[in-house]
């Protein structure tokens, strides 16, 4: 899971300062999905706070991830 590989590669303040640094769109999903300002969000509930639809909502989140994997890499 992608998800888990970022978290195992950075200690949690790395996580959440590369999560900072992701466009606005991207950094709100993964925050939302997560639970990292909160309470986790299912995605459907995140498409329907961002007028976008579910599976748009899960194409951002493995694009966020994406960057965060590489920056874990780097």
């Amino acid at each position: 899971d992608p998800a888990e590989q970022v978290v195992d590669r950075m200690e949690q303040d790395e996580v959440m300062a590369a999560v900072r640094r992701l466009p606005e769109r991207e950094r709100t999903i993964i925050e939302m999905h997560f639970g990292l300002t909160g309470e986790p969000h299912t995605l459907a509930e995140i498409g329907s706070e961002l007028g976008i639809a579910r599976e748009r909502v899960r194409q951002i989140e493995i694009q966020a991830l994406g960057r965060l994997n590489r920056a874990a890499s780097a």
